[in-house]
């Protein structure tokens, strides 16, 4: 991703940011350019804080897209106001019923049973979680730093390139991985509640999901704890994220 200047006649520089696909992306999508430009032309249109999609090219050797620069960026050290403004998002996004107008989005397929060397995982392990009752659209990876602030409020969501459609309680456990050790597990509590007074949920399926998000997570913590530590989060370290972590697979992050 880079961000671009460009300078206009009437002397007013504008900018603009070009996202090229990766491979990981391209290899599970082919037409992952297009399905995010059209995924993001839906979602700025019914108002969502999204980067708005400008033009795009899914047909070259390394497919590209331009997007409007939305002024933001991610917060560091965020407290539970920022974890219920990210919960009525997301509640938001899962409110949408995807239908033919979301046709070229992929499904979601049912990931294999969890395995982890890095957390104690229940004995008698109830996988998979079942089929959930509505599919939505799911961000895929919705996390603290895909999310952008400008002055105190939710300025845009952005990297859409692993949308899908599928269980939401699949997105909600994504969130939850990483906001019980970024933000606590107060706000991560909260966030949930604020999340389920506004869409319900199945407490044991998110609990499914939770370990799935965890065990997925472990593995990385070391190297998320060195980054948040370089950006000022000397208290984020391997041992309170797997701490953390275990908390989501014992179940103790329910609200």
């Amino acid at each position: 991703m880079s961000l671009l200047e460009i300078d206009r006649s009437d002397d007013r520089p504008a900018r603009i940011v070009l996202r090229r696909c990766g491979r990981a992306n391209l290899r599970a999508n082919p037409g992952s350019a297009d399905a995010e430009f059209h995924l993001l032309k839906h979602l700025a249109n019914r108002g969502f804080p999204v980067p708005r999609p400008l033009v795009h090219d899914p047909s070259c050797a390394a497919p590209w897209l331009l997007l409007d620069y939305r002024d933001g960026e991610p917060l560091w050290h965020p407290d539970e106001g920022h974890a219920l403004a990210m919960a009525g998002f997301l509640a938001g996004l899962h409110g949408i019923v995807p239908g033919g107008a979301l046709s070229f989005v992929p499904r979601q397929t049912m990931p294999g049973a969890p395995a982890s060397t890095r957390l104690d995982l229940p004995a008698d392990l109830d996988w998979p979680p079942g089929a959930p009752g509505t599919r939505r659209l799911l961000h895929g990876d919705f996390w603290t730093g895909n999310v952008l602030w400008s002055d105190g409020g939710l300025a845009a969501v952005i990297d859409w390139e692993d949308s899908m459609i599928g269980d939401p309680l699949a997105d909600l456990a994504i969130a939850r991985s990483n906001l019980v050790w970024t933000h606590g597990i107060g706000a991560c509590r909260a966030f949930t509640a604020h999340y389920r007074n506004a869409m319900g949920l199945d407490p044991h399926r998110l609990w499914l999901w939770d370990i799935h998000a965890a065990v997925t997570m472990a593995p990385h913590a070391g190297d998320y704890a060195a980054d948040w530590q370089e950006l000022g989060r000397r208290d984020v370290s391997e041992t309170m994220i797997l701490e953390r972590l275990q908390d989501l697979v014992d179940g103790n992050v329910m609200p």
